[in-house]
């Protein structure tokens, strides 16, 4: 069941000092960090909603606190079926992700969600981010969803390699690389989603003429680890206002 008009945001937050908690539909706490390190949103999805283990956004609770300059962490509670979906059962999604900052300009962050809705969907992922004077910024990921999407014995899992380098104050270079896999399920000689599953690339250059203001060409490609698949490859120019 999908809403045919939704908010992707609507919701009360309340801040003190190092604690924020907000309840509605709320952005969830899955691949922020992630999508912000990546920082070209316009351009493409961040790996873990690109892909499906989690949705932007979604109907629930979430609290974070900062327990010190080092450590944070953020628990939320959500329907589990995103902001574009009526929850039509009574099954819920429970999340956790601690951050650690050990180094000026570095995050290492560890997460998991738990949803019960038939067969148990566990998302696991870990990520680290570096940022160097705001000109240079890097970041790995690595997600693993047991019974993806509550499909039993369904496994999907990847990798997303990310960087990006201010050359000048308005020009930038980026790349991005992505891997996705299915496993094989008992008596299968395939993954069961060998279909979806491969590898992509992405390549450009940015200019920002004004910081709200963006404009990228660049090269992607898809490359199908399925053998009777071809490889998909296309030059992009994307345009982002943002104010």
């Amino acid at each position: 069941l999908r809403r045919f008009a939704y908010f992707k945001n609507a919701y009360l937050r309340y801040t003190a000092g190092r604690l924020t908690t907000q309840v509605g539909i709320i952005d969830v706490y899955a691949f922020g960090e992630q999508e912000d390190y990546w920082g070209h949103r316009y351009i493409q999805k961040s790996f873990m909603d690109e892909y499906g283990f989690s949705p932007a956004a979604d109907l629930g609770w979430s609290i974070a606190y900062r327990f010190h300059d080092m450590v944070s962490a953020d628990f939320g509670i959500y329907n589990g079926e995103g902001y574009t979906k009526l929850q039509d059962d009574n099954a819920f999604k429970t999340a956790l992700g601690v951050s650690i900052f050990p180094v000026k300009d570095l995050i290492v962050r560890v997460y998991g969600d738990y949803m019960k809705k038939g067969p148990v969907q566990l998302t696991m992922g870990g990520f680290a981010g570096y940022k160097f004077r705001d000109k240079l910024t890097a970041g790995v990921e690595y997600d693993y969803q047991l019974n993806y999407n509550n499909g039993d014995g369904k496994d999907k899992y990847g990798y997303s390699v990310y960087g990006s380098w201010d050359f000048t104050p308005n020009w930038q270079v980026f790349a991005r690389y992505d891997q996705v896999y299915s496993n094989s399920l008992p008596d299968e000689d395939q993954p069961w989603d060998l279909a979806s599953d491969g590898s992509g690339l992405i390549g450009g250059v940015q200019y920002s003429p004004i910081r709200q203001v963006k404009i990228a060409l660049n090269y992607q490609d898809w490359v199908p680890y399925a053998a009777n698949a071809g490889n998909d490859a296309y030059i992009f120019l994307n345009f982002e206002y943002k104010y």
